[in-house]
Order: C-alpha cells, then structure tokens, then sequence
C-alpha cells in the first residue's frame, strides 16, 4: 500500500479539524519543542491557517534538561517560525523538573500565558494517533476508568490536538517533503519511562497481531469518549429526576414542583433537558 501524500496528510487534518470543531478564526498557540509531530504541526497549520483564518504564533518551551541541546532547539524552532511566517515565543523553566509531570505542569503554564498575551483561546499541540495509542494502554495498565480509556480528546479545555488524524511516519513524511529535518530528544528512547516501553515493546509486539492496532486504540478512546459522555448525560437525568422528587410540594391539594427547592445545577440541568 503506498503512502500518502503530503496533500492526502494534510486533508486527513483538515477533514478532522472541521468534525470536531477544532480550529476558531483568530490566534492560535503552536506548542513547538522541534520534534518531527511538532514541526509538522506547524507546517501543516501554516497551510490551513488561511481557511481557518488562523494567526498562528510559535510557542517554545526549554525545560532545563538538556543543557547543551536547548539553545540549538531553540534556534531550529525559530527558523520554523521564520519559514512559514509567523512569530514565536521562547520560555524556560524556573527550575529543573522534577518528574514528567512536573515537566508537563511548567510547560502549559508557559503556553496558557502565551495564549493570553496574545489574546488566543487555543493551544494546538502535536500529539498524534501513536500518542493516543500509548496513552490508552499506559492508562490501562494503571486500571484507570472509562474517563482514563477515553485518552486524549481532540480539544478540551482550549488544548487542541489536531495531528490525532494522523501518524508519526506522516508526520516524518511531511517534515521530509519539506526537506526538514527536526531535533531529536535523545530521551524519548530511554526505557526508564513507561511510556518509552509500551512504544518501544509493547506497540510492536501488538502490531504483530493486529498491523493496524494504533488505529484501533485510536477508536476505542473515541467510542470510550462517547460511552462516557453517554453515561454523564444519563446521570444528569437522574439526578434532576430525584431533585424533581424531593421538590414536589405534598402539601397542596394538587402535587406541584416548586423549582424554588431545586438544587441550582439541577434546576440548569432541567431546563437544558
């Protein structure tokens, strides 16, 4: 089976931009460390932005722990930036991080003020199907809930994740055609992180059984997603059902439901029903 094109790359994101409402006119945060998912987000953006009409700006964070690669990222971040026309922010940590999520917690407080400055409403990351396929299994493999199955959604909470439409050999295949080569994190191949193994070992060894399995994963954190909104959509219900209950007013001769003893979410929830 051939490879898809760059164009056929691109229009795999578009399509799964508009189905999930992804995009808004306006400006937009690139989170861009200068790895090849990165750097194919902002290439790609800058081919949608003008039918999105996105003003994209560059963010880059230096985590304070590679020292002697940090100013080369940089500078590599900002010939991206300079290529496709759009400024850039650099930020570093006030400390060493103390563990991933440590890591994780200063960089999007970087990237939430970045996208206040410049008055943004998103941040677009990019985090790819491998992505969500590790994700599903790591958060498996510490028995999360339904919630935790479902992964990472397309945009939640501002965070958008456009590349989840494709793959990292897409993303590789894009920075290629662009004859650009990104940085390379020496640590995302060290085995000392859980997520670096089930990449490393554990995706194989499935894509053995099933060659397709990163899709696969991809699908089920979708139908998990909808499964758990199903389920809170459910609980909503019942919940302002039972709040109905308590607020019928027994002692008229007629029951009425006095919305006055309805709790103040189940009163909003109600009228949203």
């Amino acid at each position: 089976m051939a490879s898809p094109s760059p164009r056929q790359i691109i229009s795999a994101v578009r399509a799964f931009a508009r189905r999930h409402e992804i995009f808004r006119p306006g400006p937009i945060v690139l989170a861009v460390s200068g790895g090849t998912d990165s750097t194919a987000l902002a290439l790609i953006a800058a081919e949608l932005r003008e039918e999105f009409g996105l003003v994209l700006h560059l963010a880059h964070f230096d985590h304070r722990t590679r020292p002697r690669d940090a100013a080369k990222d940089a500078q590599f971040v900002a010939e991206i930036a300079n290529h496709i026309g759009a400024p850039i922010r650099v930020g570093r940590a006030q400390r060493a991080p103390k563990s991933e999520d440590d890591a994780r917690e200063q960089r999007y407080a970087f990237l939430r003020r970045v996208a206040r400055e410049i008055g943004a409403t998103t941040i677009a990351t990019g985090h790819t199907i491998d992505d969500q396929a590790e994700t599903v299994l790591l958060h498996l493999t510490r028995g999360s809930g339904l919630a935790g199955v479902a992964g990472m959604r397309p945009l939640r909470d501002g965070i958008a994740r456009p590349l989840l439409a494709i793959g990292r050999a897409e993303t590789a295949a894009i920075c290629k055609a662009t004859k650009i080569k990104p940085r390379e994190d020496p640590s995302n191949r060290s085995l000392r992180f859980a997520r670096n193994r089930i990449r490393r070992n554990v995706i194989p060894e499935l894509a053995r059984i099933n060659p397709r399995v990163r899709a696969a994963l991809a699908r089920f954190a979708e139908a998990a997603t909808e499964a758990d909104a199903q389920l809170n959509a459910n609980a909503d219900v019942e919940n302002v059902v039972r709040a109905a209950d308590a607020a019928i007013d027994d002692t008229a001769t007629t029951k009425a439901l006095d919305v006055r003893r309805l709790p103040s979410d189940a009163a909003a929830r109600g009228s949203a029903l």
